[in-house]
């Protein structure tokens, strides 16, 4: 998912001789947040599925970027018409678009993606999607003191949030690409460092978790996790 670059600003606009200035943004800011609860569910080609609660350290790094975007604090930046907003890295510029209302929740739109392994020579299809089906919220507090980066900084409050990532393998060739999987994460000679990574970065979470085994990757038709941030 690309990075978001943070370039809304608030100006005034000049009126014959008098500049008629924006109104103070009060929302825009650090806000302060953590996991709460991380749960993994994955679903095998045998008819079982389990799910786990695990430790909030093992929240995957795939191609949403949320888990590098919810640091602690994340800026929150409102545009100019007040509802539209990015939620974004303490001190990377890369973000994630939400709307906020008048009663500052937020609303997640669904994101989704696709990889077709057919350029692997795989008839199969990867897809992954997240969503935050009760959107988040925003929790306006007093002002009060932070450290980001070790400088100092500001808080306005705390942004909570429940959101869920799904990953489902579909096509006649997904038993063959899970078994170059299986051999990728076990580092075959066959596959590529970069591949290797992909799949360490991929399953580990999972496996770390209890929840599959590697053993499972062969099989895994369905997987994903839910976190829960406050």
């Amino acid at each position: 998912m690309a990075a978001v670059i943070l370039s809304w600003a608030v100006t005034g606009c000049r009126l014959g001789n008098y500049t008629e200035k924006s109104a103070p943004d009060t929302i825009s800011g650090f806000y302060e947040t953590q996991p709460q609860k991380l749960e993994f569910t994955v679903h095998l080609a045998q008819g079982t599925t389990n799910t786990v609660e695990a430790a909030t350290n093992l929240i995957p790094a795939d191609i949403t970027n949320l888990n590098f975007i919810m640091t602690n604090p994340v800026r929150f930046q409102i545009a100019k018409n007040k509802t539209d907003a990015i939620i974004a890295a303490a001190v990377e510029d890369i973000g994630y678009g939400v709307s906020i209302d008048s009663e500052f929740k937020l609303t997640f739109p669904q994101r989704s993606a696709k990889h077709d392994w057919m350029d692997q020579n795989f008839d199969c299809i990867e897809s992954i999607w997240l969503d935050a089906p009760n959107g988040g919220k925003l929790t306006k507090m007093p002002e009060y003191p932070i450290t980001v980066a070790g400088s100092s900084m500001t808080a306005r409050g705390r942004l909570s949030i429940f959101y869920r990532v799904n990953i489902e393998f579909k096509g006649p060739g997904c038993p063959d690409l899970r078994q170059a999987m299986f051999d990728c994460y076990n580092e075959s000679h066959d596959c590529d460092a970069t591949y290797q990574k992909e799949m360490k970065d991929k399953f580990e979470p999972y496996i770390h978790a209890n929840v599959m085994t590697a053993e499972d990757i062969l099989f895994v038709e369905n997987m994903g996790y839910e976190v829960t941030y406050e």
